[in-house]
């Protein structure tokens, strides 16, 4: 596009859309440089996607009843199923348990079936490929990947 019709293109926008559009270009250029700072910090050999630390500063600083009021601690808690509510599931939930346990046994498996596509991964699965032809896709900024032609691997949904 050139010079001239970029400021056509300007004038005939309102104040309001070329804020917009400018605040979302900044937003956009601040993604870019987390997710650059983001990459560094998660490629290093030492990181650990499992450090529970916040976890435990959390339970070490805080009283029991305290933590039970936390929502972002609380939730990482399901409640306890004893047998009596296991016993009264089974009995009033049969097909659904039998559903549960075939798709459980098919995950284990690999198998898999969503967004409207059935597919079996190898042992080791490749995140970043597309399940059905396990073509990888490629990697980088999600704005910098072309999501809009047919050279890409299958469909970006099922990777993203």
């Amino acid at each position: 596009m050139s010079f001239s019709q970029i400021i056509k293109k300007i004038r005939r926008m309102t104040v309001r859309e070329i804020f917009f559009r400018l605040s979302e270009q900044i937003k956009i250029r601040l993604e870019r440089r987390a997710y650059s700072q983001t990459l560094a910090k998660v490629s290093r050999p030492d990181f650990n996607f499992f450090n529970t630390n916040l976890f435990w500063d959390k339970f070490k600083t805080r009283s029991i009843k305290k933590l039970m009021e936390d929502s972002e601690f609380v939730r990482r808690f399901s409640p306890v199923l004893d047998d009596r509510k296991r016993d009264r599931f089974l009995k009033e939930y049969p097909k659904e348990t039998a559903q549960t346990i075939r798709r459980a046994d098919a995950f284990l498996e690999h198998r898999f079936s969503f967004l409207g596509v059935s597919f079996q991964l190898p042992k080791e699965i490749p995140w970043q490929s597309d399940p059905v032809s396990l073509t990888p896709y490629p990697t980088g900024f999600y704005r910098d990947i072309d999501i809009f032609t047919n050279q890409n691997a299958g469909d970006v949904k099922h990777v993203w």
